[in-house]
C-alpha cells in the first residue's frame, strides 16, 4: 500500500528546499517557514511527502528529522481531518523506517508512531501491536531496537489502554517478551524491557499476578539486574521494586532479606539518580506493615549510608550556618537574661 502513491517532483523539490533552508534560517526566515509549513496542510497528500521524506535515506538526516517532527505535530493537530488513504499509507510508512541505520532517526520515527496511537487509539492502528512483537525477533538489531523504543512510547503514553483491552489481550503476550529481554547483552534493550513493565506494576495487570509464571519468571529475571553495568538499568530496577512494595509485598517478602542488601548498596551508588531512585525504597517501606521487622537488623547499615550522602547546596549551608548563627544569639540572650534575673 506504501508503494501506490508517488509525490510529484515539483512538491518535492519544494519542501526539501524549506527543510533544508530551516536548518541555516535566521528567526524571521524560520518563522517565515514555519508558517508556509502550516499552510501545506491544507493539501489533502501533505502528510505522505512528510512521510516519504522522513523515509528517504539519500538525504540529510536533519531533513529527515525535521520531515519526522513536522509529521509528529501534523498528527496532533489535524489526524481526525486527515483521509483514510493518507493514513493508511502515513501508517506503513513509518513501519518500513522503524529499523532505520541512524537511531535518532528511529527515535523520531517512534514518536511519530506513538502520537498516532495515543491521538487516534490502539483499535485505530490493529495491525501496530503484532508487528511491532515480530519484530522483537528480528535478526536485525535496528529493528529490534526501533520496535522496543517504539513500544516503550506506547506503554508511557497508553498503559491504561492496553491493560484495558479484553478483547486483544495484548500484555498477555507483551510482558513475558519483555521479561525474556531482561538478559539481553544490548545494555538498550535491557533498559528498554525494564522500563515498559514498570509502567504496569501499579496497575498489576493479570499477567503479573500470575503465581507460577510471569511473576516468578519477572522477579527472578529483575534480581538478576542486581550488578548490572547500566546506571539506568539499576535504576529502573529500584523504581520497580519501589513499585513492587506498594501492590505486591507479599511476593517481596520471600526475597526481602537480599531485596534490603541490594538496597543498601544502591542506595551508596556512585551514580546519584541510582542513589536517589533507592533511597525512596526506605521511606515507602516504612509505611508497611514489615517496616519495624526489615529495618531492625539493616539500621545498623543504613544509618551510616544515608549520612554519608546526605549532600547539601550551597543555599543549604548558608541557610544552616545563619539558623545556628541565630540560636547561638539566643542562647546567649537567655544566658544574659537568667544572669541579670540572678543579679
Amino acid at each position: 500500500m506504501a508503494a501506490a502513491w508517488q509525490p510529484s517532483s515539483e512538491g518535492l523539490a519544494q519542501l526539501l528546499n524549506l527543510f533544508k533552508a530551516s536548518a541555516r534560517a535566521d528567526n524571521a526566515q524560520h518563522r517565515a517557514i514555519q508558517q508556509q509549513l502550516r499552510d501545506f496542510n491544507a493539501i489533502p497528500d501533505y502528510n505522505n511527502y512528510l512521510v516519504f521524506i522522513l523515509n528517504m535515506k539519500q538525504e540529510e538526516g536533519q531533513v529527515r528529522q525535521l520531515a519526522g517532527l513536522v509529521l509528529k505535530n501534523n498528527v496532533k493537530e489535524h489526524w481526525a481531518s486527515v483521509s483514510p488513504q493518507v493514513r493508511e499509507y502515513v501508517q506503513a510508512a513509518l513501519l518500513q523506517s522503524i529499523d532505520d541505520p541512524e537511531s535518532y532517526i528511529r527515535a523520531t520515527v517512534s514518536s511519530c508512531i506513538s502520537t498516532i496511537t495515543y491521538i487516534a487509539g490502539l483499535e485505530g492502528w490493529p495491525a501496530l501491536l503484532p508487528t511491532l512483537y515480530q519484530m522483537l525477533d528480528s535478526p536485525n538489531v535496528n529493528a529490534v531496537d526501533g520496535a522496543f523504543a517504539t513500544l516503550s512510547k506506547i506503554c508511557e503514553d497508553s498503559c491504561e489502554k492496553l491493560a484495558a483491552d479484553a478483547n486483544q489481550q495484548p500484555l498477555h503476550l507483551l510482558i513475558p517478551k519483555f521479561i525474556s529481554f531482561f538478559s539481553s547483552p544490548h545494555e538498550q534493550l535491557r533498559y528498554y524491557a525494564v522500563g515498559c513493565v514498570n509502567h504496569f506494576i501499579l496497575l498489576y495487570v493479570e499477567p503479573l499476578k500470575q503465581e507460577r509464571g510471569n511473576m516468578d519468571a519477572y522477579l527472578q529475571a529483575l534480581f538478576g539486574l542486581a550488578n548490572d553495568p547500566s546506571s539506568n538499568v539499576r535504576k529502573s530496577l529500584c523504581q520497580a521494586v519501589v513499585m513492587l512494595l506498594e501492590v505486591a509485598l507479599d511476593k517481596l517478602l520471600p526475597h526481602m532479606r537480599d531485596v534490603v542488601q541490594y538496597m543498601l548498596r544502591a542506595t551508596a551508588d556512585e551514580d546519584e539518580y541510582v542513589a536517589l531512585e533507592a533511597c525512596e525504597f526506605w521511606s515507602s517501606i516504612c509505611e508497611t506493615k514489615v517496616a519495624v521487622e526489615v529495618l531492625a537488623d539493616a539500621l545498623p547499615q543504613l544509618v551510616p549510608v544515608l549520612l554519608k550522602g546526605m549532600v547539601y547546596s550551597e543555599e543549604d549551608l548558608l541557610t544552616l550556618d545563619a539558623e545556628d548563627e541565630e540560636d547561638e544569639h539566643v542562647a546567649d540572650r537567655r544566658a544574659a537574661g537568667e544572669k541579670d534575673g540572678v543579679a
